[in-house]
């Protein structure tokens, strides 16, 4: 459990990242639809959750979910980001006694700028790992 608690302080550090899987998922131009709600009314929705903490870096609104169900981080794109609205989310969950991270995208750019924002995501969770062992 104390891995756990480590990464997810060097998660609340960083502010922003990805995963190891290498397909980069998101929706793009794609309709929000009530399963899948879109960065903004994810955004809408999280503000009524109990267990959301919220904070500010650099312009982008980071939420943390930590609670018995989530572990969560969840980072949106300012307004002046190329890929608004966007939101790249990344859960730490434990398997098999390892830490992992899974990252979901939603962006609301072109498939070039979105491929860009998680490519970042993804450099910087490489980082954190390197870090980590």
């Amino acid at each position: 459990m104390n891995k756990l608690i480590y990464v997810v302080f060097i998660f609340l550090l960083s502010g922003c990242a990805s995963t190891e899987n290498e397909s980069l998922g998101y929706n793009g131009k794609k309709k929000s639809s009530s399963e899948s709600p879109g960065a903004l009314k994810t955004l809408e929705n999280l503000k009524s959750n109990p267990d959301a903490t919220f904070r500010n870096a650099n312009g982008w609104t980071i939420i943390n979910i930590d609670n018995g169900l989530e572990k969560s981080i969840y980072s949106f794109t300012p307004e002046s980001h190329a890929a608004y609205p966007a939101i790249v989310k990344r859960e730490i969950i434990e398997k098999d006694g390892s830490i992992h991270i899974e990252m979901t995208a939603k962006c609301g750019a072109t498939k070039d700028v979105c491929d860009e924002l998680v490519q970042q995501f993804v450099a910087l969770n490489n980082k954190i790992r390197q870090s980590y062992q």
